[in-house]
C-alpha cells in the first residue's frame, strides 16, 4: 500500500504533494491562470483530485499522472468554489459555489442538477449518509436536496451563521 500523503494548495494556484511520513515531495503542479484555491478534495479510491478555484472553475486532476481529467464552469459569475463533496462510490461530485448548488456525474461530465433559488452564498454542500440527498448550508439556512425527485426543503433558519456540515456516522 502506498504511504500516507498530504496535498497542499500553494499560492498562485498551484498543488504540491507529499510522503507523510518522511515529507517527501512526490509531486508539484503548477498554478493554473485560474487564480487561488478555495477548496480541495481527493476522490475516495484516491486516484482523483477536485480543486476548486476562486474564479467558479473546479479542476479534477488524476493524482497519478498529474493530467487534467476535466474543467467545470460551474458560475458564469466567477464566484468562488466554497464546497465539493463526492458521493460515496464517486460517481457524483456536489459543487457549491456562490448561489449555486450543482451536482455533476463524474463518468459523463454531465452536469445533472443545478439549484440557484438560494439567498445566500452556499457554505458548504454534502452528501447525506444513504446518499439520496444532498444538503447545503448558507448563511442561517440548512437545505436539503432530494437526488431523486430534485425537490428542495429549507429544514431550518437558524439564529446563527454556519459555517460547515457533518453527518453524524449513524
Amino acid at each position: 500500500a502506498d504511504p500516507p500523503r498530504v496535498v497542499i494548495a500553494l499560492k498562485g494556484g498551484g498543488i504540491a504533494i507529499y510522503r507523510l511520513e518522511d515529507g517527501r515531495l512526490m509531486r508539484k503542479y503548477n498554478g493554473w491562470l485560474y487564480s487561488e484555491v478555495t477548496v480541495l478534495v481527493i476522490s475516495h479510491e484516491e486516484s482523483r483530485l477536485f480543486i476548486g478555484y476562486d474564479s467558479s472553475m473546479v479542476i479534477v486532476l488524476d493524482v497519478v499522472t498529474g493530467e487534467v481529467q476535466k474543467r467545470l464552469v460551474v458560475d458564469e459569475e466567477s464566484k468562488p468554489i466554497s464546497s465539493i463533496s463526492l458521493s460515496k462510490n464517486d460517481s457524483l461530485v456536489a459543487i457549491g459555489c456562490n448561489l449555486t448548488v450543482s451536482l455533476w456525474n463524474t463518468q459523463t461530465w454531465e452536469k445533472t442538477f443545478q439549484h440557484t433559488d438560494i439567498m445566500h452564498p452556499i457554505e458548504e454542500v454534502i452528501f447525506s449518509q444513504d446518499q439520496k440527498s444532498i444538503v447545503s448550508a448558507s448563511f442561517c439556512q440548512i437545505m436539503k436536496i432530494d437526488l431523486e425527485s430534485e425537490n428542495t426543503e429549507v429544514l431550518k433558519f437558524l439564529s446563527a451563521e454556519i459555517d460547515f456540515l457533518a453527518f453524524t456516522p449513524n
